[in-house]
This record gives C-alpha cells, sequence and structure tokens, in this order.
C-alpha cells in the first residue's frame, strides 16, 4: 500500500488546498479471493473486525442498499482506468448510527484495487442524526418540499411556507401541480421530468404559484431518493430569486422571461397564430412595440412592476417580453371600414395609455416617457410575424430626442392618426371657447300646415388646415368624452334664441335639443343637468322637446325613470331619435318613457307605396298612434317621400325638402319661408284619374310569403284585401273570403292541433286568385261609370309597362258616385 500513499501524497501536494484534516486510512481489495483489507484500527472503529481482513460480500452489507451500486460501479471504473476515483458513502459502523466516509480508489493491477478510506462525518446516535436532519432540513436559507413517488406533498419546511404562502395543512397529501404558475411551456416540464428519470435529479429556474395566486422566481433543485425499500421520494430545493431580480434579467426559461413572466417572442407568436390563424378579418388586430424609459434606481423592478400590470390589463389579450427592456402586446377592434377603423384604432390605443393611470407612478411613467411602434393586421401585415417585425421596426424608428413618441408603419394610418390629434386638440378648444354655432332646421306638422318647432344642430367653426365634418367633429368629442359639455353649449344658446324664433313664426314655435347619453357620464346626472339647464334659461317646459338617441338605451334603472317622469310632468317633450336603428326599439315602445318618435332617415329614404320599407313604416306609425306618440319622420328630401309618408299618417315631417338646417341669421331674412305644397300641387298628374280612388295604405306580399303574415294584415288593418306582388306585377289577389278558406275556428287558439299549426305556413301562392280586371291607372273618371258594367271588381291599376300601382275596390267606387266627388286623400305612388 506504500505506493499508493505515495501517489497520494504526490496529488495532496500538487493541490494543497485539497489537504485533509482528518485521518485517513489505507485499504486493499483483492479481486481473485474477494478479501478486503485495511489498517487495524480502522477495520476495528469503521468495519466492527478484528480480523485483519473482511470479504467484499461483507464490505458491501455495511452501506444502504443503493449507494452499493454506486461502490460497485466505481471499483469497476477505478480497475478500468489508470486514473484515481472517489465516492463518498455512508458505513454503517458498530460503535455509532453511521460514519459518512470518503473512499479513494485506484488500480494496482489487473486483479488488485488500493486506496484510502477517510471517515469525514460520524453520527454517533439517533439524537444527532434527528438535530442534523432538522438543522438542514429547517435551513432559513432553502425552501425544502418532499413527496411521494406519485408527487403527493409529504412535507415542507418552514421557509418554503414563508416565500410561497402556502401552508403545510392546506397542501398536504396535494400534487405539486398545484403550485404551478402555468407560465412555462410543457416542454419545459418534459425535459425537466425526462432529466429525473434519466440523472436522478434535476437543477434550473422555476415559477411557482403562491397562495395568493401571485408569481415566484425560484431557483429549484429536485432529487429522486430510492432509499432501497420499494418505495422513492422527491426533495425539492428552492431558493427565492424575487429579491434577486438582477439574476433573472433577461433570463428567458421554458418559453417565458422570468424577470417580467410574459411569454418570449416564439412563444407570443405561437398563441397568436392559434388565436387569429383563421381570422378572416371580423377583427382588427393592432400590435404595439413598447420600449418604456424605466429609472435606473430600481429598473428591475419597475420592469416586473408594468409587465404585471400588461399580463393583468384588461384590454390586452396577449403580451410577450420581447427583451432589451422592450414589449410587445395586441389590442383589437372590430373590423369597420375606411376612416371607422383608424377612429377605432386611435380610439383603443388611447384607452389602452389611459388605463395606466392606475398604475404606480413609476410604471405610468415610464409608458409616457417611452416610445411605441404601432403596427395593423390587414394594412400593413398579413400575418403575427410579420405584425411584430413593422411594430418593431417602427419604433427601431424613433429617437428617444424627438417630441414624437409613436409612429404607425403605415404611413397613411400614421398620417390619419395625427390629424385625428391634432383635431382633438381644435375640438376641445372650440368648446371650451364656445366658438360652436348654432344652426336650426324646421320640423313641420303637415296636418296643421306649420312649423311645430325647429331642432338645434350644431356646427363647428371652418377649419384652415383640413377638411371634415360635422359627424366626424361629433365622433371626437364623443371619444373625448366631452359630449355632454358640447350639448351644453349647444342647448344654451339655442334656448336663448328661441324667444327670436318665436316672433319670427309664431308663439306656438317650440325648440327640439339634442342630448347624447354616449358618455361616460351617469345617465342620471344629465337628465339632472338638462333641468338645471332648462330652469336657467327661463323658457317655458311645454315648448322644449329632449332628443335622445334610440342606442341611450335606459337601463330600468328606477332613479333614471323618476328623473325622466319628473322632466315630463313640468311639460317637457321626450323625443326618441333615429327610432329603428338601434336593438332597444320595440322595448321603448312597450314603455312609457316617450313621447315622441322620430323615424330615421334609413327608413324614409326612397320610400314608395307598398314596398317593404313602406309596411315597416306603416306598422311603427300604427303602433305609435295606438300608444299616443306623435310621429315624426327624419330626412325627408323628395315629393315623392313626403307625399308617402303623409298618405301614411305621420304628424311631421323634417328634411331637406322644406329646409336645411341654418342659422339665425339666415332664418331673419328668409322670405316665404317652409310652405307646404298645395293640393294643386300634389294632385298634379293624377286628377281627374281612377288613381285618385285606389285604396290607401293598402299592403302587399310575395307570392311565397305566409298565411301568418296574410292573417296579421287583416287583423291589425280595416282592409278587405291584399295584392300578392312579383317582380312590381300583381300575380294575384287574396281577400277575406279566401283567408277564411283557408283557416278553421281553432287555429290561433289553446285548441289548435299540430295539423292546424302547419297550416300557418301555407304560401300566399296557394291562396290568392289571379286579378280579374287590369286598368290603366290613367284612365280619366268620367269613364267609371262605363267601367262598372263591364269590369268586375276589384279593379287592378297599372302603369304602361304593367307594373301595379294600385287597387280600385267597390267601396271607393260608391262613394264617388254618392258624393259626385273624388275621395279628398290621394295616395301618390
Amino acid at each position: 500500500m506504500h505506493g499508493v500513499d505515495s501517489e497520494i501524497a504526490v496529488e495532496e501536494k500538487a493541490a494543497p488546498h485539497r489537504q485533509r484534516k482528518y485521518q485517513t486510512y489505507t485499504w486493499q481489495l483483492d479481486l481473485v479471493t474477494q478479501e478486503f483489507s485495511c489498517e487495524p484500527e480502522a477495520m476495528k472503529r469503521l468495519f466492527g473486525c478484528h480480523k485483519p481482513t473482511i470479504s467484499a460480500k461483507e464490505l458491501l452489507k455495511l452501506l444502504p442498499t443503493t449507494q452499493r451500486r454506486m461502490a460497485r460501479t466505481m471499483f469497476k471504473s477505478a480497475l478500468a482506468s489508470d486514473k484515481t476515483h472517489s465516492f463518498h458513502c455512508c458505513l454503517l459502523t458498530p460503535n455509532s448510527l453511521f460514519t459518512y466516509v470518503e473512499f479513494i480508489i485506484q488500480a494496482e493491477s489487473e486483479f488488485v484495487l488500493k486506496g484510502v478510506v477517510a471517515p469525514c462525518l460520524v453520527i454517533p446516535s439517533r439524537m444527532v442524526a434527528a438535530d442534523i436532519f432538522y438543522s438542514v432540513f429547517e435551513n432559513r436559507h432553502h425552501g425544502v418540499l418532499v413527496t411521494d413517488s406519485e408527487t403527493r406533498i409529504l412535507a415542507c419546511n418552514r421557509h418554503f411556507e414563508r416565500i410561497t404562502g402556502h401552508q403545510l395543512e392546506d397542501i398536504l397529501g396535494l400534487k405539486t401541480n398545484i403550485l404551478n404558475a402555468e407560465k412555462l411551456s410543457a416542454d419545459y416540464y418534459r425535459d425537466l421530468w425526462h432529466s429525473i428519470e434519466r440523472h436522478g435529479h434535476w437543477s434550473g429556474p422555476m415559477l411557482t404559484k403562491k397562495a395568493d395566486n401571485s408569481v415566484l422566481p425560484q431557483e429549484l433543485t429536485i432529487h429522486k431518493i430510492e432509499p432501497g425499500n420499494g418505495e422513492s421520494y422527491f426533495l425539492g430545493l428552492c431558493a427565492d430569486l424575487s429579491n434577486q431580480l438582477h439574476r433573472i434579467d433577461d433570463r428567458e426559461t421554458g418559453g417565458v422571461d422570468l424577470l417580467t413572466q410574459l411569454p418570449s417572442p416564439e412563444r407570443f407568436l405561437e398563441q397568436l397564430d392559434k388565436e387569429y390563424g383563421d381570422n378572416q378579418g371580423e377583427e382588427l388586430l393592432i400590435m404595439l412595440a413598447l420600449q418604456p424609459q424605466f429609472p435606473l434606481a430600481n429598473e428591475q423592478e419597475v420592469k416586473r412592476q408594468f409587465a404585471s400590470y400588461i399580463a393583468e390589463n384588461s384590454l390586452v389579450p396577449y403580451a410577450s417580453y420581447i427583451g432589451d427592456g422592450r414589449f410587445a402586446v395586441t389590442l383589437s377592434v372590430e373590423n369597420s371600414q375606411g376612416t371607422e377603423n383608424v377612429r377605432a384604432i386611435r380610439k383603443m390605443i388611447k384607452a389602452f395609455f389611459h388605463s395606466f393611470k392606475h398604475a404606480q407612478g413609476t410604471v405610468a411613467q415610464s409608458l409616457k416617457f417611452g416610445l411605441t411602434g404601432v403596427s395593423v393586421m390587414h394594412s400593413d401585415a398579413k400575418s403575427p410575424r410579420q405584425l411584430l417585425s413593422h411594430a418593431l421596426q417602427s419604433l427601431l424608428e424613433l429617437h428617444s430626442g424627438e417630441s414624437k413618441r409613436i409612429a404607425f408603419y403605415d404611413r397613411e394610418i400614421h398620417e390619419q392618426v395625427e390629424r385625428k390629434k391634432q383635431l382633438e386638440s381644435w375640438v376641445e378648444q372650440a368648446i371650451l371657447a364656445e366658438t360652436i354655432d348654432v344652426f336650426f332646421q324646421p320640423i313641420i306638422d303637415i296636418k296643421k300646415g306649420r312649423i311645430d318647432k325647429f331642432e338645434a344642430l350644431c356646427r363647428f367653426p371652418v377649419n384652415e388646415t383640413t377638411s371634415v365634418s360635422t359627424q366626424e367633429l361629433i365622433n371626437i368629442v364623443e371619444d373625448l368624452d366631452l359630449i355632454v359639455s358640447l350639448d351644453d353649449v349647444v342647448n344654451r344658446k339655442a334656448m336663448s334664441v328661441l324667444p327670436e324664433l318665436q316672433q319670427l313664426f309664431g308663439d306656438h314655435v317650440g325648440l327640439s335639443v339634442n342630448r347624447s347619453f354616449n358618455t361616460k357620464q351617469d345617465i342620471a346626472e344629465i337628465l339632472r343637468h338638462s333641468a338645471q339647464l332648462i330652469d336657467q334659461s327661463g323658457i317655458k317646459p311645454d315648448v322644449l322637446t329632449i332628443e335622445f338617441t334610440e342606442s341611450a338605451y335606459f337601463d330600468g334603472d328606477s332613479y333614471q325613470e323618476q328623473l325622466l317622469a319628473a322632466i315630463r310632468k313640468a311639460g317637457v317633450s321626450i323625443a326618441v331619435d333615429d327610432f329603428g336603428t338601434g336593438c332597444a326599439s320595440f322595448d321603448y315602445l312597450n314603455k312609457s318613457y316617450f313621447d315622441v318618435l322620430k323615424i330615421d332617415r334609413s327608413f324614409v329614404q326612397g320610400i314608395r307605396f307598398a314596398s317593404r320599407q313602406y309596411h315597416v313604416v306603416n306598422t311603427i306609425i300604427q303602433l305609435a298612434q295606438k300608444l299616443k306618440l306623435k310621429v315624426v319622420a327624419e330626412g325627408v328630401e323628395t315629393r315623392d317621400e313626403y307625399l308617402t309618408l303623409r298618405s301614411l299618417g305621420v304628424d311631421c315631417i323634417q328634411g331637406y325638402f322644406f329646409s336645411k338646417p341654418l342659422p339665425i341669421e339666415a332664418l331673419r331674412v328668409a322670405k316665404n319661408y317652409c310652405e307646404l305644397p298645395t293640393n294643386n300641387e300634389m294632385e298634379k298628374g293624377h286628377a281627374g284619374t281612377i288613381a285618385e280612388l285606389m285604396t290607401a295604405q293598402l299592403p302587399h306580399i310575395d307570392p311565397g310569403e305566409p298565411l301568418s303574415l296574410i292573417h296579421t294584415y287583416f287583423s291589425n288593418v280595416e282592409i278587405n284585401i291584399v295584392p300578392v306582388i312579383e317582380s312590381q306585377h300583381c300575380v294575384g289577389i287574396i281577400d277575406r273570403a279566401a283567408l277564411n278558406l283557408h283557416m278553421t275556428p281553432s287555429m290561433g287558439t289553446d285548441h289548435e292541433t299540430s295539423k292546424e299549426h302547419t297550416m300557418w305556413h301555407k304560401s300566399a301562392h296557394r291562396m290568392m286568385s289571379a286579378p280579374e280586371t287590369l286598368l290603366d291607372w290613367h284612365i280619366s273618371l268620367s269613364e267609371v261609370k262605363t267601367l262598372i258594367e263591364r269590369a268586375p271588381f276589384p279593379w287592378v291599376l297599372v302603369d304602361e309597362e304593367s307594373r301595379f300601382k294600385g287597387i280600385v275596390e267597390q267601396e271607393s267606387i260608391v262613394q264617388y258616385l254618392l258624393s259626385g266627388q273624388p275621395m279628398h286623400e290621394v295616395h301618390a305612388l
């Protein structure tokens, strides 16, 4: 053994820092005889033997089962090479509980191993072992977690409880996946378990979910322990990195940046591809590349807070940390058309920046003084990867010294957004300075033949730098949440002019003003404020109408209803503007909130007799009349529209047919203002023809429409006949007798059978009869008596191209002959 001692001595001299400060003993193992020998003191002290040798088998029995495999492996390795090998193990020594020793091995020959054994740590008793175990387990620097083979939690130390917030009593028996923060990729966890199964251990960074659901960055080591009794355990040792942020700054693991806990760019793009890969344009995806200006003093902490605020921001569906202090976030808006898209983009980006006012001061300031690049899907990019690339490119084109802090990749969008930004400033100043003009458009009571009231409309001063419509400016005002202030300015000015309007057009003339609810302010507060303005103006409430758009839906709040009722009780009328364009139309009719319905221009434009448009408007008017509501048709521009609406029985008409909105200065000098067309003017073209005798407000149906619709017409409208129209030609007629022929007494009652229920779907072409009499609608009234003798009723009137114009019924002819005069009402087609 002297040779081994010499080699060990040389090794220790070459590496003085490894010189041992404890006792060592030389040993030898003869592989032929399988005998192990050591110095006598060691044989007695370490191996419990007074003999000079023991068998190799007896030696291995002194080691725990799992350590025996390691010892065999090391002995074989040393035998196969000329290098020195070493390992540590526990010897179950006779005079102590166990001794932790180091074996150093070297092959002397093909069949002999020699070396030294050094007792490093002697554990004399169970008491000492327990104290050492407790000190190690309950250390104050590393969290310790022990699980069974199924990762069910068996124990943890106090430090683990302190750093995670989880108490052992709450997590005992649960699987460790309750600690999964669901930030790292599935591949990361697969590699982790593969390493444990292959090597028995794993070490690396981990993001752990704390008891309060926040995320803790840790350095984690996992060991698989197999005591040799057929069972296995996992031991986890973790170090808290939350106070050592510099160690995890710009460090990516498992597809996640450890400091920000946001996805890496690649994982971020994978998420976007999965979410928006099949997007055909329903949503407009906006990518912001952000480079906040973090303070140098505590950069990592503010960066972490910034990332946390982004991750929790409800406006941001996806976010990523790009690296080098840059972030990427996505926003989305509904894909509209043209300038509406630009408006929506600007509004959403503004909302994102505005949301940071609730963040901590340093976080908000970091964004405010940082730089932003913007890319828009379907505008400058066709894929999420291109979207990110363009946003970053726009960001990199900005310079910190410039006043400009945001740039769009699409130059056109950038210019439009900059234009919108300038208009916002201009509009805000105009409202503040009250340089808004008020124009007035008359609302004509066609039954009384006079101006009923004027609607006050806002007009902005001319913008010298760009062409812009009033509607675009109002949209900007709403985006700025200044619509209440704008309404205040317009309403105050309009109310001050009302006495002059009454002087010009009569004391009966009223005023209609608009109130928008497209604001963050409470509806009740707006109603209360409106009442105060009326009181301050000194005008009589009964000459005032307040218009609310239909989209300004009342949510049934009792206090809102009380305020609305109080305003109406004082004499103010309430009108629903743009009726029919929102989702609340018939709910409004069902509730007694309003006095006036204003039918939107979209229903009025190009309206003609017997069209679907005609029937929709007719239905609205009839329902409104039954509910005692006044009906105003908006946007009337042509004589035909006027005549058709007049025949339907609307109360008032508003539109360019009478007058465009004008300022008070123009109204002061107006001559013959808003005179209604005379009957002679209206009857021009039909005077003296049988067209004067056509049945008014007669609906028509298509051949494929069902019996249920026909029954509705006969039930709700006082008619005797319904024409069936296809491609503007009358192909049939259905009268009450035909309807009754195709119905049973039980239909529509509780006794209706299944067969009768299906009869409601019977189509009109199966019920109609062909018209017997088709007449040119220009035939003179003087021929009526002759026609009676040879033309069966009803008479279907057509033009020179056989297009349907109307129906003359027998009752109209009888009335005409008895009176000797044509009917008073003429219904233009």
